[in-house]
C-alpha cells in the first residue's frame, strides 16, 4: 500500500450449516473494480474468508482499515453469522459490532454489511 493509502478489509463467512453463497465471485468482482479505479495504487485490498468471531478484533488491529465490508449471512434478529472453530454458524449481535467498531472509530470510515435481513 502506498503511504497515505486506504486499507479495504473484506470479511466473509459462509458457515457449513447455512446455504451456500458465492463469496469468491463477490470478492473477484470487488477486486476487478478496485483494479480499474483511478486511485487503485492507494487502495490495499485485504480479503479474509471463513471469518471467526476471534478473527474480527485481530484483523482490525492488524490492518487498521478505513473500509470494512462484510459479506455473508444475517438473521432476522439483526445478527451477522460468522463461523465457530468447527465451521458452524456463530451469530454476532449488532450491539457487539457497534461496540467493537466503536473502538476503531479513528480509523474505520465506512462499514458495509452485505447480508440478508
Amino acid at each position: 500500500m502506498t503511504t497515505g493509502g486506504l486499507t479495504f478489509l473484506l470479511l466473509a463467512a459462509n458457515p457449513v450449516d447455512t446455504p451456500l453463497l458465492r463469496l469468491e465471485e463477490e470478492i473477484r468482482a470487488i477486486d476487478r473494480r478496485l483494479r480499474g479505479a483511478a486511485y487503485r495504487d492507494q487502495i490495499d485490498f485485504r480479503p479474509h474468508l471463513a471469518m471467526r468471531v476471534a478473527d474480527l478484533q485481530e484483523l482490525l488491529l492488524r490492518y487498521q482499515p478505513g473500509i470494512v465490508h462484510f459479506s455473508g449471512h444475517g438473521t432476522e434478529a439483526g445478527e451477522i453469522l460468522l463461523q465457530d472453530d468447527s465451521g458452524r454458524a456463530q451469530p454476532v449481535a449488532a450491539s457487539a459490532l457497534v461496540d467493537l467498531f466503536g473502538l476503531f472509530r479513528t480509523h474505520v470510515r465506512c462499514i458495509v454489511l452485505n447480508a440478508c435481513y
